[in-house]
C-alpha cells in the first residue's frame, strides 16, 4: 500500500505558508522595472504568461524590461534562478520587501481594525449592561409608584356625597352612611335624655 511522505509543519512554517499566500494579492504601489537582455526577458517571459496580475516582460524605447506588479516567495526563487546576475537579484530582493512591507503594514492595520472593533463591542456591551440595569430600576421604580397609588388613601369624602367614598363600593357606602346615621341618632338622644 502506498503511504505518502507527509511532513507535519511548524507554526514558523505554518505562519510563513500563510504569508507567502497573501503575498500575491498585494500589489506594489509603483511599478519596479528592471531593465535587461533579450534574452533575460523571453525565459522570464513565460512565468508572468500565466500569471499577468504579477508582472510582465516587454519592450521600452528599444529596450527590454520585466516590470514586477506583486512577488512571492516562489516566484521570486523562478525568476532568480533565470540568471546569475546579482543586480537582478538586487532587483528581486527589493520588489520582494517592498511587498513584504505593503503586507505587514496590512495585516498591522488588520489587527488595529479588530481591536477597535472588539473595543467597541465591549464598549457597546457596557452601554447595553447600563441602559438594561437602568430600565429595570424605572421599571421597579414605576412598580412601586404604583402600588403606592393603591395604598394611597383617596380623597377626604363627605359623608352625605356617597360618590367621595371611593374605597368602598357604593352598597357598603350606604350602609357605612346608614350606621353612621343610627350611632348619630343613638348619641343624640342619651344628650337629650
Amino acid at each position: 500500500m502506498y503511504e505518502p511522505n507527509i511532513r507535519v509543519l511548524t507554526e514558523e512554517e505554518q505562519a510563513e505558508a500563510r504569508r507567502q499566500k497573501g503575498l500575491p494579492g498585494v500589489k506594489l504601489s509603483k511599478h519596479n522595472k528592471y531593465y535587461c537582455e533579450k534574452k533575460l526577458a523571453d525565459t522570464c517571459q513565460h512565468i508572468f504568461y500565466d500569471n499577468r496580475e504579477s508582472g510582465r516582460c516587454g519592450i521600452d524605447e528599444g529596450k527590454f524590461f520585466i516590470e514586477i506588479y506583486s512577488l512571492n516567495l516562489e516566484r521570486m526563487n523562478l525568476l532568480a534562478s533565470r540568471s546569475s546576475d546579482s543586480s537582478f537579484h538586487k532587483f528581486l530582493q527589493d520588489c520582494y520587501d517592498a511587498v513584504c512591507k505593503i503586507h505587514e503594514k496590512r495585516l498591522e492595520a488588520a489587527v488595529v481594525a479588530v481591536k477597535t472593533e472588539e473595543d467597541f463591542l465591549k464598549l457597546r456591551e457596557d452601554a447595553l449592561r447600563t441602559l438594561e440595569k437602568n430600565l429595570s430600576e424605572m421599571r421597579a421604580d414605576q412598580q412601586l409608584a404604583q402600588s403606592q397609588k393603591l395604598k394611597r388613601p383617596g380623597k377626604p369624602f363627605d359623608k352625605g356625597d356617597l360618590k367621595t367614598w371611593c374605597s368602598l363600593s357604593f352598597e357598603d357606602a350606604q350602609d357605612s352612611k346608614d350606621r353612621l346615621v343610627e350611632k348619630k341618632v343613638a348619641l343624640l338622644k342619651k344628650i337629650n335624655e
